[in-house]
Formats: C-alpha cells, sequence, structure tokens
C-alpha cells in the first residue's frame, strides 16, 4: 500500500512538473554564446580571398549563422531587458541579467572576442561578437561590450563613413525593434543613454 502512495504521489508529481513547464513561454529575444563548427573548412591564408565566409580573415554573417552551435542556456533573454534604447543600442539590464553577461569573461574575455547568437522567437537573426573593451582588433561583426556599466550593456553597430555616410549593422535588426516594442521595452528617444 505505501508503494502505492509514493508511486501515485511520484506520478502526480511528475505531471504538474510537466504541466508547469509547458505553461513557460519561451523568450521572445535570446542571446546565446556558441562555437563555430566549421573549423575545417576556415579559409587558410592562401584561400582568403576565395572564401565568402571570411572577409580579409574576419568572420563574416554568413560563416557564423552557417556553423553556429549553440551552448547551453541563453545568457540573456528579454525577461534581462529593463528597456532598450533603439537610437544609442545601450540595453538597461536587471541585476540578473548584468551578473550573468559579465560573467562571461569581462576584461578576461579574448582580444579576439567571444561568439554570439541573436534568436528572436526561436529563430536565428544575426550573429556578434562579445567583444573585450581593451582589444584594439577589429570585427566585421556587431561588438556587445564585454562588461557592462551601471547594468548597461552597449551594443556597438553603428559608425561614419569618411563621406559622412551612417552605416548601421546587423543589431539594427527591424525584428528586434518589433519584438522590444511589443514587449513595451523598446524607447526611441533616450537622451543621457
Amino acid at each position: 500500500m505505501t508503494r502505492l502512495i509514493l508511486t501515485t504521489g511520484i506520478f502526480v508529481a511528475l505531471v504538474f512538473a510537466g504541466l508547469a513547464a509547458l505553461g513557460e513561454a519561451p523568450p521572445r529575444l535570446a542571446i546565446y554564446r556558441v562555437d563555430l563548427v566549421g573549423k575545417n573548412s576556415a579559409p587558410t591564408p592562401e584561400r582568403r580571398n576565395k572564401d565568402r565566409r571570411l572577409y580579409k580573415g574576419f568572420i563574416t554573417q554568413e560563416y557564423l549563422l552557417a556553423t553556429a552551435v549553440k551552448k547551453g542556456a541563453p545568457i540573456l533573454t528579454d525577461s534581462d531587458i529593463e528597456q532598450y534604447c533603439w537610437d544609442t543600442q545601450k540595453v538597461q539590464l536587471t541585476d540578473e541579467g548584468a551578473r550573468r553577461w559579465d560573467s562571461q569573461g569581462g576584461y578576461e574575455t579574448p582580444l579576439n572576442g567571444l561568439p554570439i547568437l541573436i534568436e528572436v522567437d526561436g529563430q536565428p537573426r544575426y550573429g556578434a561578437m562579445i567583444w573585450n573593451l581593451l582589444s584594439s582588433g577589429s570585427t566585421n561583426l556587431p561588438q556587445f561590450w564585454s562588461t557592462t556599466l551601471d547594468n548597461q550593456l552597449t551594443f556597438g553597430g553603428q559608425y561614419r563613413t569618411t563621406e559622412g555616410d551612417t552605416i548601421y549593422r546587423e543589431n539594427f535588426d527591424p525584428m528586434v525593434k518589433k519584438v522590444m516594442g511589443e514587449l513595451g521595452k523598446l524607447v526611441d528617444n533616450c537622451e543621457g543613454n
């Protein structure tokens, strides 16, 4: 009899745990650390100009999206974001979100960066790099600074050409803007940020 009660109790607990997990909505926006698995097909210096996945030896969006394999749970999700300033690409994080982001390496982040993948509604949107502020190197991908300041995280993805044109990188993704707007976290005019 005791065995039947125990078995029934375990069964009921598992059913309720399963139902609770089903009730959790997946994140609308998620940022993952990734590994790039196509290392054998990465070009050698002789092949650099022939391989379009790299440009001047740097990873391109196409290469990252084609070879990225997610490493574990997301670093950040939309629940970690309190406010997303679209104009400056600065994000105000929760305390927990800032702690998780800073734990990715901070100033110990390799000078050539750590690749990440940004997903919206479960679909990959673009790749970027967690970038060490001390690095003098460059990348073709948007750079997300490796440390937060007052729980703020900066996404670098806009620059001016010598002709004065403003070029926006992939982090100005319209789907990210749409989702942040739907979640009530998007701010267009954010003076002081």
